[in-house]
């Protein structure tokens, strides 16, 4: 099955974009990162198939994660441009996938001196932190599941 992401990308009217961190704080008074789970995730890698004979690739890396909370309802968050991602399933350490914290913050500092690029990061766990971890983040993909991208923006579903 073929997911097109591209429709959520232009459906403007229903997104809340988060582009500075009084967007971050203003999403996270809306919903709160506690007692939520993963309800789902779709991710676009943005290499289509035009025919049986060409692959036409476009930059697109979207990624789609659907929150549920009995707090606060069920949110759809877009991830634009996604660099790195790890989803972590089932741990027999904790129960299912619910997430207790999060930790959702800008950062221009992950690719090293030679590069400033802005990108977000969220995570479900508050002691993750990229810029401490940069040598090893592959080993961060054990540990818990989290999503570097260009941009992000969020709505509430309607049940």
């Amino acid at each position: 099955m073929y997911y097109d992401l591209t429709e959520y990308e232009y459906d403007a009217s229903s997104w809340t974009e988060i582009e500075n961190d009084e967007d971050i704080a203003e999403f996270l008074k809306k919903y709160v990162f506690h007692d939520v789970y993963i309800e789902s995730v779709v991710y676009e890698s943005g290499t289509r198939a035009l025919n049986k004979n060409t692959m036409r690739v476009e930059a697109t890396h979207n990624m789609i994660i659907t929150f549920t909370s009995c707090w606060c309802g069920r949110i759809e968050v877009f991830f634009r441009k996604v660099r790195k991602f790890s989803l972590q399933g089932f741990n027999e350490h904790i129960f299912g996938n619910e997430i207790y914290d999060y930790y959702l913050k800008f950062h221009t500092d992950l690719w090293g001196k030679t590069r400033d690029s802005k990108v977000i990061v969220w995570a479900d766990s508050s002691w993750f932190d990229p810029k401490n971890h940069r040598e090893n983040i592959d080993l961060l993909n054990e540990s818990c599941t989290f999503v570097i991208a260009e941009g992000i923006k969020w709505r509430f579903i309607k049940d």
